[in-house]
């Protein structure tokens, strides 16, 4: 089966070219995409590009900008197959639009997911959100690793295939808006609500030191940093000894809570705590 999807990004709210590097940003651009394709357990076949950048782009960084693209492609299997070039007289975007395959009938989609099923996590959050943070406080030497998953997203491809694979796994999602929102989305789909336990959340080191320094909340980092890309999956719970004996060999997996009937709602759960959980992240029309 056939499965595709589009991102748009544009300079000033999902790059800065005068901050980064337009081969990061061209391997940014492809990357986003690949990571939709990774949440249905799709693989790459293709992507068509559009880009209107600006006049202040030089012929040399629109070069650049193609050359990180294809350094993506290559590196997913996912070839550059054709697109537009134009120029705008105000803000410069960008537009991918990518085509994968699945097997017919194991495209993992948000709505599969029911009650008692549980809910895991690739990877550690709140890094991307440091990363963009510390850029802009100019100190980018205070959190590398951090700086990286933000300026170059990592799609979940290495693991996302055999998640399709597995007969256990009944939703799953991309986190590009932070994992609160991406459950909201999840728990929408679904009819369902969940419970998440704070103490369960991967939250990396980096992100960490990074929220106490300035005084934030750690578990904010975990909870609302998007574009994290990693996958955020429910297995159905009768199945969930098999698929965590079975899958000791991937990269990290964290169980991080259920899903439970919808009538109660999303709640966060802890020490001595239990919340409602605001479905919070990044929102195009939020008005600072």
């Amino acid at each position: 089966e056939c499965v595709m999807t589009v991102d748009l990004l544009t300079d000033r709210v999902d790059f800065e070219l005068d901050r980064v590097d337009p081969r990061r940003v061209g391997r940014k651009a492809l990357a986003v995409n690949l990571s939709d394709l990774a949440a249905m357990g799709a693989k790459p076949i293709c992507a068509l590009i559009s880009l209107a950048p600006s006049r202040s782009w030089s012929v040399e960084q629109v070069d650049e900008f193609y050359a990180g693209l294809n350094r993506c492609g290559s590196a997913y299997g996912c070839a550059i197959a054709g697109g537009d070039l134009s120029r705008t007289l105000g803000p410069s975007f960008i537009s991918v639009a990518a085509m994968g395959s699945v097997r017919r009938g194991r495209a993992l989609k948000r709505s599969g997911a029911k009650p008692g099923d549980v809910i895991c996590l690739t990877g550690e959050l709140g890094g991307s959100r440091t990363g963009l943070e510390v850029l802009e406080s100019g100190s980018p030497d205070r959190a590398p690793h951090s700086v990286g998953r933000f300026l170059e997203p990592v799609p979940r491809l290495d693991i996302s295939s055999w998640l399709s694979g597995f007969r256990g796994i009944t939703s799953m999602i991309d986190i590009s808006d932070g994992l609160a929102s991406e459950l909201w989305h999840l728990c929408r789909e679904s009819a369902t609500g969940c419970e998440i336990s704070s103490e369960a959340l991967p939250i990396a080191e980096e992100a960490k030191n990074w929220a106490l320094s300035i005084g934030g909340s750690v578990l904010d980092y975990g909870l609302y940093s998007g574009e994290e890309y990693e996958l955020v999956f429910t297995v159905d719970g009768r199945r969930i000894g098999r698929f965590l004996a079975e899958s000791k060999g991937l990269p990290r997996i964290s169980v991080i809570g259920r899903m439970v009937p919808a009538g109660q709602g999303m709640t966060l759960s802890g020490p001595g705590m239990k919340k409602n959980l605001e479905p919070s992240g990044w929102n195009h029309f939020h008005k600072p």
